[in-house]
């Protein structure tokens, strides 16, 4: 049985967030695992399902959605981004 999952809240970001996300992603010397969540923040910013974000990413749905309710914050090496949540 496929069972379909509720998608969270899209995710607003303001132009400067996603451009600060996007080159997040680009820096080396930063965790993997932050960089992933940097792109599935952003990819929800973008309108895809938490279906079609987990089968691209190949994580668990569980897993994109924890990202996508709970954005954490992302440290820079010279100051930090904070995505903020309503």
């Amino acid at each position: 049985m496929n069972q379909t999952l509720p998608a969270p809240l899209k995710i607003d970001l303001i132009e400067e967030e996603d451009k600060n996300l996007l080159e997040l992603q680009k820096l080396a010397g930063i965790p993997y695992r932050v960089k992933e969540r940097a792109e599935i923040i952003r990819l929800r910013h973008y309108g895809w399902s938490v279906e079609k974000i987990a089968e691209y990413k190949g994580k668990s749905p569980h897993i994109v959605i924890a990202v996508s309710k709970s954005p954490k914050l992302v440290r820079i090496y010279q100051g930090s981004f904070v995505l903020k949540t309503p």
